[in-house]
């Protein structure tokens, strides 16, 4: 019996503790407490600074947006007594200051780290921006203290590279983005060109480590776009500070550092930890690289390096390619194959008008679509497919625009179209594609560009033989291939050619051709009829 109570008892204790930690739970949820049984204790690092989410608008406002404000504040101040000439004292007296103020901040800064961390690491890029505004009143803003340019650089280089350590530290990729913001204005403050270009390396390199070793993908993305922008800063001539644009000269150096940072960005991504599927903020990062750097090649190629611009581009289209075969053997790449794949084809484009010309090159531009689309076939890609039609559009209209009616070239626009569509439909296997759109859009414009372009070329009494001639060799192709399109193709031509005697070559043509270019044309239709009739007794 003593055994059963005792027993009894157990349980009903163990329903009693299981009921109470159901009503605390539910009180914690009411609450918004995270039961996870440690201390609540709020001098633990990091404390308030976790509690965010949680927080009233009140407090998000009090707490954190005025933390923020206030240091904004205080460094706008700081600033304008940093550029505030003091005619009566020494020059070294404003960056001196600056630099003790900016020393109080940062040791401040690791006194509030523990109890408020959130405004400590405000406090700690505050003191660090301080004190590089500090190191540039030696030289700028009407310092004399440093006169020469190239020690002040070094200066600033150097603090930019210690905040960079300290920021890697801390682990704070907010702080890293602000020291290399940094070192970006400290590398424009250079006049050489071969200087310029290694500071700016360096600061590609050190981000694209950064990047891949803490998986900081919005570091990498940010150093992007700071690179764009200082690049077109420095050959505008520095505009923000000599408030005179112009553009500087530039070697063949230049576009070769440019390919080289698109690699290092590039390879970043391409060898990132993991290799985890596209995020969008990873897809925009090569987006900004990849777009952004073939702006800056094909600039500097236009506006500096005319006699080279052929060399520079195919160079960049070699680049760009391999880019995107790489992304796309690592690890399948859908949108970054498809972007780098893109502006390698661009890059070879311009290559072709460069040296050829814009009329000569339109017959290189037709037949290079043959290779985007092989290639495309290869990548799996249904977007290159569409945006290679889109360009080959474009570009037959530019033909029609600046050549007229020289209808050679728009056979060679009929024939790559036939060729396309005969590439796609073999392996097709390998698209993404579930409808026969695209295909039926290259037959389509095969079917307007080759009658048109005989049209063009040939006197008007053999125009409707030679679209005769046409039509009967898609009927073959449509035999020795089994495929219905290219039948429909030939009775298409077929009817096309019989409106064309009936309401152009009645009245414009000689009697004679008039007559054999009925007879053919009936001669055709009477062939033709009667392999369809066999066709059909065969089927049945």
């Amino acid at each position: 019996m003593n055994n059963d109570d005792s027993s009894a008892r157990f349980e009903s204790l163990e329903k009693h503790v299981s009921d109470l930690e159901s009503r605390i739970a539910r009180v914690e949820k009411q609450l918004s407490i995270e039961g996870d049984g440690k201390s609540s204790d709020s001098n633990q690092p990091g404390q308030i600074e976790t509690a965010e989410s949680g927080d009233s608008l009140e407090l998000r406002i009090g707490l954190y947006l005025f933390a923020k404000a206030g240091v904004l504040a205080f460094l706008i101040g700081m600033f304008f007594f940093l550029v505030q000439p003091f005619h009566d004292l020494p020059d070294l007296f404003s960056p001196v200051a600056g630099c003790v103020i900016a020393g109080i901040v940062i040791i401040l800064s690791r006194r509030l780290r523990r109890n408020v961390p959130f405004v400590s690491g405000y406090l700690l890029g505050a003191g660090l921006c301080l004190l590089y505004l500090s190191t540039m009143r030696l030289h700028f803003f009407g310092g004399n203290a440093v006169e020469n340019a190239v020690v002040e650089t070094c200066l600033l280089f150097a603090i930019a590279v210690a905040s960079l350590l300290v920021s890697v530290r801390k682990r704070s990729p907010y702080l890293t983005g602000l020291s290399m913001t940094m070192g970006y204005i400290a590398s424009l403050l250079v006049n050489s060109e071969e200087a310029f270009l290694i500071l700016i390396s360096v600061l590609v390199i050190g981000s694209a480590f950064i990047a891949v070793k803490y998986h900081w993908q919005n570091v990498s993305t940010f150093c992007t776009g700071l690179t764009l922008i200082s690049v077109i800063e420095w050959l505008l001539n520095n505009p923000i500070l000599s408030h005179n644009v112009q553009i500087r000269s530039a070697s063949l150096a230049a576009p070769a550092f440019v390919i080289l940072w698109l690699v290092i960005f590039s390879g970043e991504n391409l060898f990132r930890a993991g290799k985890p599927l596209e995020s969008i903020a990873l897809i925009m990062g090569s987006l900004l690289n990849g777009a952004g750097m073939f702006i800056l090649i094909l600039f500097i190629s236009v506006t500096e390096l005319q006699p080279e611009i052929f060399l520079v581009n195919v160079a960049a289209s070699l680049v760009f390619l391999l880019l995107a075969v790489g992304f796309w053997i690592s690890e399948k790449s859908r949108y970054q194959t498809f972007f780098y794949a893109m502006l390698g084809y661009a890059a070879l484009s311009i290559a072709i008008v460069a040296r050829f010309g814009l009329s000569n090159s339109i017959i290189w531009l037709c037949w290079q679509s043959i290779l985007v689309v092989s290639t495309a076939v290869w990548f799996r890609s249904k977007f290159i497919v569409v945006a290679n039609f889109g360009i080959y559009v474009i570009i037959f209209i530019s033909y029609l625009a600046f050549t007229g009616r020289e209808g050679i070239t728009g056979i060679s626009f009929g024939l790559a179209a036939l060729l396309s569509a005969r590439i796609l439909n073999w392996q097709k296997h390998r698209l993404d594609l579930k409808t026969e759109l695209m295909r039926n859009a290259y037959l389509t414009a095969a079917f307007v560009m080759i009658p048109y372009a005989l049209y063009s070329i040939l006197p008007g009494k053999y125009v409707s033989l030679s679209w005769v001639g046409v039509a009967l060799v898609y009927y073959v192709l449509s035999r020795v291939l089994e495929n219905l399109k290219y039948r429909w193709l030939s009775l298409l031509t077929f009817i096309l050619t019989a409106f064309y005697l009936l309401f152009v070559g009645i009245g414009a043509l000689e009697s004679s051709f008039r007559i054999v270019s009925f007879l053919v044309l009936g001669s055709a239709f009477l062939i033709i009829s009667v392999l369809y009739a066999k066709s059909r007794i065969r089927s049945h």
